[in-house]
């Protein structure tokens, strides 16, 4: 489980700006990098799951906050949010 003091430095991660607009490359591609980060969030905790570190509601959980304070679920959706975990965690549930 994260220690407090990782949990609280999550928070500095750089998060997606809220312009929903089709703006800039550099808006396209930080959505990208985003959602490729994510992707491999969830990999790692499905890795994770797997190996009987945690259960799948746990694992799921923090994901789905991770989604929600970096503004990726406001930014793609929850249907995204929830399509990269279940891709993630498909092989092994």
């Amino acid at each position: 489980m994260m220690s407090e003091a990782k949990r609280a430095n999550a928070g500095d991660v750089d998060p997606l700006p809220n312009d929903h607009s089709a703006g800039s490359t550099g808006s396209n591609s930080h959505r990208s990098f985003a959602i490729e980060v994510f992707r491999l969030h969830a990999e790692a905790r499905m890795t994770l799951f797997a190996a009987g570190e945690f259960d799948l509601h746990l694992a799921v959980d923090e994901l789905q906050r991770a989604a929600a304070e970096t503004r990726l679920l406001a930014t793609i959706g929850q249907d995204a949010v929830q399509a990269i975990m279940a891709e993630a965690f498909g092989a092994v549930t």
